[in-house]
């Protein structure tokens, strides 16, 4: 497997990965740094290791967070966060996910 192709590298290039349109209700929590309560999110596209969340407030990039989504605990990494027309959109890198149902 080249180096490129190995899922681990962050500077493959994801936009090939299918991605689905979601439009759904999410809470986040900022674990680094800790924020000792949960924000209202709206996931706006998943796909295999990454979502898109539209938030109402800036998220730093490589702020840790967790994502309670649809019956599960997501844990990732904000690797990008930009205004939108909705206040900010935030792509969280997917570290691992949990059934909590």
């Amino acid at each position: 497997m080249a180096e490129s192709d190995h899922p681990a590298n962050p500077n493959k290039d994801r936009s090939s990965e299918s991605r689905s349109p979601e439009e759904q209700d999410a809470r986040i929590k900022l674990l680094n740094p800790l924020e000792p309560f949960e924000r209202a999110a709206r996931v706006v596209e998943m796909s295999r290791g990454a979502m898109k969340l539209s938030v109402d407030s800036m998220l730093l990039p490589g702020t840790l967070v967790q994502i309670r989504y649809q019956g599960k605990l997501l844990w990732g990494e904000v690797s990008f966060c930009e205004p939108s027309p909705a206040g900010f959109a935030a792509g969280v890198r997917l570290q691992d996910v949990f059934e909590t149902d």
